[in-house]
């Protein structure tokens, strides 16, 4: 009956003290206020902080904004309140977990107030926030000593006071980070792609913390759908499902329904969900805790009568066999103060729904299958045939479209351009190059009035300049000026992976190098002359693989490729072998495709490239590199085998009204054939 009437006490008076807190009042009001909160705090901290509520939410999101209040006594007490607010969770539930989202959300909010910049006054307000905070932890002699135990405790409490430190230091460290990048999340609002970076900076600086980092990516998937970029609003619900997986192989391993490897179940969706494997040291270290409290619980029971005035009553459940080295640092993830709310079955199925849907809106319905079978696996176990039915339904749907893809014109996933930031005015992006990816109707001349508009409220139009590859060779950048370096790139996959890499999506799936061309001539003029042209080709490889958690990524490695003209030939042949490889292995081979490919190599009035390499490489071997000349050769005839393969299914394609073409081809290959073996049996005498 007491601790009924205390609650009902204490919402009576919480109730009350939130409204006046959610009005307009003066500061001898909020003071009187924060007063009877601190009240309730040390009355009914258990009511607050051990049983299941919204109050600690409640009371960061009402109080924690009147660290900027006008009034010094008002901001003074607020600090001291939500040190108590820190001391007390930690009393009660021997961790700041909760405490440390409640407030990060509550930086987010006072930050993110888009209808006010901060001045330097307030600036300094948010200073003293954590000074105080850290003073008051460092200073605060908040253990009682027990003078009858005092011997035999006082490496208990030592131990215990270290880790509280230790714990406050690592928050507020942690709440700095938010706080400065908190500050240029909104400072960039008007650059979506690096408020977005930033927005993933936060939530990997949690990554020892599944709950903030849960809270952080949800900020991020909703900022991309609401960009309308869903393939990587997808890919964030897919790293979210691969944190809940992980979470639940290791808290359920009986569960074999549920994805058994944990974020490794993912990665044929998306290699970076290996990220999200912070749970991998849990499995021994929370076993081996469990057992250990259990003794520890057992002596205690035998040991406790006899000490009513024991220490341990200041921090309740505290236990000698923690989480925490002897230096206070946190062994692992504790499983213990992980969120049942995100960290469910329930919420598993919601979030591999939702990255269904959004993968469905990107086009990316091969990923959408791979998802269905996650879930179908796990509601058969169930037996809810209802669920499987919709979903196989919905499975069917999705590949009669990748049916239709092949017959009909493929899907598209956007441009890639590298974009590059020179100038002290980017700040954040400054020096960095990145892949941006933009939908298929952004073209290239496309960016110029868009990032003149990104930046029309923070650059001079006349001190924004744009440069291409070329003019950035020989360019002087201006220190007080601006430069965007714009360029056109395309997926790069080496010779083996081309050919296995048939269809759009696979084309743009799991990418993550890039390649441009520079053409240039031994001469310095220009040149059509095949023994004079030379091609430079930079491959770029990206931090993360394309699709992402963002749709632009950071370039974190260039690679430059100068082919000599006779390796320019090389290429190019090999090039066009590797184009025949694709339609070769191809679901269903399309003739007008097969048609332009092969009257395009042996048709006599578009024929002159590969004749002309050999025209001027083998019948003059002596002026080139020996081992270039043979593979030049081998190069050939490997050619001349794909096209007459090419040729042969080109036939068997085709209809009786098209024989004359067929009869022209393998009349112009014999001719072509002829040519090639004439140039090698040359050599070869």
């Amino acid at each position: 009956m007491k601790i009924k009437n205390e609650r009902n006490l204490l919402t009576e008076i919480l109730n009350l003290s939130f409204f006046m807190l959610k009005v307009n009042n003066s500061y001898f009001v909020i003071n009187s206020l924060i007063k009877i909160l601190t009240f309730c705090l040390n009355k009914f901290g258990r009511q607050i902080f051990k049983e299941e509520n919204n109050l600690l939410s409640e009371l960061c999101t009402l109080i924690f904004p009147k660290i900027l209040f006008h009034n010094k006594n008002t901001r003074n007490l607020t600090n001291n309140f939500l040190f108590l607010l820190i001391f007390k969770n930690f009393q009660y539930n021997n961790n700041l977990s909760n405490i440390e989202i409640q407030l990060s959300i509550a930086f987010d909010q006072l930050v993110g107030d888009l209808n006010r910049n901060y001045e330097k006054g307030e600036l300094i307000y948010f200073k003293n926030f954590f000074s105080t905070i850290k003073k008051l932890t460092l200073d605060y002699n908040f253990f009682q000593t027990n003078k009858k135990n005092m011997i035999q405790k006082k490496k208990h409490q030592a131990k215990k006071k270290l880790i509280f430190e230790k714990k406050v230091i690592n928050l507020l460290n942690h709440l700095l980070k938010i706080f400065l990048d908190l500050l240029k999340v909104y400072d960039y609002r008007f650059d979506t792609q690096t408020h977005a970076d930033l927005l993933l900076r936060i939530a990997n600086n949690y990554s020892n913390n599944p709950n903030i980092r849960f809270h952080w990516l949800n900020k991020l998937k909703k900022l991309m759908e609401h960009e309308k970029n869903y393939g990587e609003a997808a890919i964030i619900l897919i790293h979210q499902s691969a944190m809940i997986s992980e979470y639940l192989s290791i808290k359920y391993p009986n569960k074999k329904y549920l994805p058994k490897k944990g974020a490794k179940s993912f990665k044929k969706i998306n290699k970076s969900v290996l990220d999200e494997k912070f749970f991998i040291s849990l499995t021994k270290n929370d076993n081996n805790n469990n057992n250990n409290n259990n003794n520890n619980n057992n002596n205690n029971n035998n040991n406790n009568n006899n000490n009513e005035d024991d220490d341990y009553n200041d921090f309740d459940g505290y236990d000698d066999n923690d989480n925490y080295d002897n230096q206070g640092n946190e062994k692992s993830i504790n499983l213990k103060l992980i969120d049942q709310k995100n960290f469910s079955e329930k919420s598993l199925e919601e979030c591999l729904e939702n990255s269904i849907e959004m993968f469905r809106l990107g086009g990316y319905f091969e990923l959408s299958c791979e998802v269905y079978e996650i879930l179908l696996q796990i509601h058969k176990y169930r037996r809810n045939y209802i669920s499987m039915s919709q979903y196989f339904n919905n499975l069917k749907k999705s590949y009669d479209i990748l049916i239709k893809e092949l017959f009909d014109y493929p899907r598209s996933f956007g441009h890639y351009y590298r974009i590059g930031f020179f100038g002290k005015t980017f700040k954040e992006n400054n020096g960095k190059e990145f892949i941006y990816k933009f939908p298929e109707e952004v073209l290239i001349f496309d960016l110029k009035p868009k990032f003149e508009e990104m930046f029309k409220n923070r650059i001079e139009k006349e001190d924004l300049h744009f440069i291409d590859t070329n003019t950035a060779k020989n360019f002087t950048f201006d220190p007080e000026k601006s430069y965007i370096l714009l360029t056109t790139v395309n997926p790069y996959f080496t010779e083996k992976e081309s050919i296995n890499r048939i269809s759009t999506f696979e084309k743009n799936n799991k990418v993550n190098k890039f390649f441009f061309e520079e053409f240039y001539t031994l001469s310095g003029t220009k040149s059509e002359a095949v023994d004079d042209c030379c091609r430079k080709k930079t491959i770029l490889t990206t931090e993360y693989y394309f699709p992402y958690m963002n749709s632009r990524v950071k370039v974190i490695n260039k690679e430059i490729i100068d082919l000599s003209p006779i390796q320019v030939a090389i290429d190019g042949l090999t090039s066009k072998i590797t184009q025949f490889e694709i339609e070769f292995n191809k679901f269903e081979t399309r003739v007008k495709s097969l048609q332009g490919m092969l009257m395009g190599t042996l048709l006599t009035q578009v024929n002159v490239g590969p004749l002309e390499y050999a025209n001027v490489f083998l019948s003059n071997t002596d002026k080139y590199d020996k081992k270039e000349i043979e593979i030049l050769k081998k190069t050939f005839l490997s050619f001349l085998d794909t096209i007459k393969r090419a040729i042969d299914l080109h036939s068997y394609k085709i209809g009786s009204n098209q024989i004359e073409l067929q009869e022209e081809l393998e009349s112009s290959f014999k001719k072509f054939q002829k040519k090639i073996h004439y140039y090698i049996k040359i050599d070869k005498n």
